[in-house]
């Protein structure tokens, strides 16, 4: 992932050159096998924008929250967009007064995956959407026939252990086709409060991530020495 205090998008896009240079040195096939993982700022998606049409690397707008971020991901090309379902119910559901009337629903974040895969799926964008942070049978089922989702292994024991079919799956590029979009939803530069805060907690808490585990492996290193 590109970490919190690079994502400038010049910074951005000079650290996966190099992530890509280090990674083919090592006889690894970049543009047909890595994915570069880059936070949905503005900047980040700016720099996906160009890593990918210029330069023909796959990006993954990580950390989107709204429709505004997955509407300029799928404009920039990016080959994956990445909400996510749990973190989006918990800040609305923290914030009930916030809640925009078209998420007005009993899982917000499952709503607004939903309405992100059908804006990419009716419009015949080039992205496929993942679905993050499910967290129940319930919202995997609500989310079937999407692109890809993320499960825990207790998630997927517990739909392998339910009993007869699932049915149609309730997403599809032929149901997308129906679906109806505002000018803002498609057009619109807001993140909203949801996302600026989700989305600066995420880049922060991954930069952090980062620093640790460079911590860790600089003291193996000295270590091995």
């Amino acid at each position: 992932a590109i970490r919190y205090d690079t994502i400038l998008q010049n910074t951005a896009i000079i650290q996966v050159q190099e992530l890509a240079r280090i990674l083919h040195d090592n006889g690894v096939e970049v543009k047909s096998k890595i994915l570069f993982k880059i936070p949905g700022t503005w900047e980040g998606i700016l720099a996906a924008k160009m890593l990918t049409l210029q330069q023909e690397f796959g990006c993954q707008v990580t950390h989107v929250y709204s429709m505004a971020q997955a509407t300029a991901a799928a404009d920039a090309k990016v080959a994956v967009i990445q909400p996510y379902v749990g973190r989006i119910n918990d800040w609305y559901r923290a914030n009930p007064s916030k809640v925009p009337r078209e998420l007005e629903t009993s899982n917000y974040g499952v709503n607004l995956v939903k309405k992100i895969y059908n804006f990419v799926k009716k419009y015949d964008m080039e992205s496929k959407v993942v679905a993050a942070s499910i967290r129940n049978v319930d919202e995997a089922i609500a989310l079937a026939g999407i692109d890809y989702m993320i499960l825990s292994p207790s998630l997927i024991r517990s739909l392998a252990a339910l009993p007869g079919s699932f049915g149609p799956p309730a997403l599809s590029p032929e149901g997308a086709g129906s679906a109806g979009f505002t000018p803002q939803d498609v057009r619109g530069y807001e993140l909203g409060e949801c996302a600026e805060e989700l989305l600066k907690a995420s880049v922060t808490s991954a930069g952090a991530t980062v620093d640790k585990v460079e911590e860790v492996l600089a003291n193996t290193a000295i270590g091995n020495m």
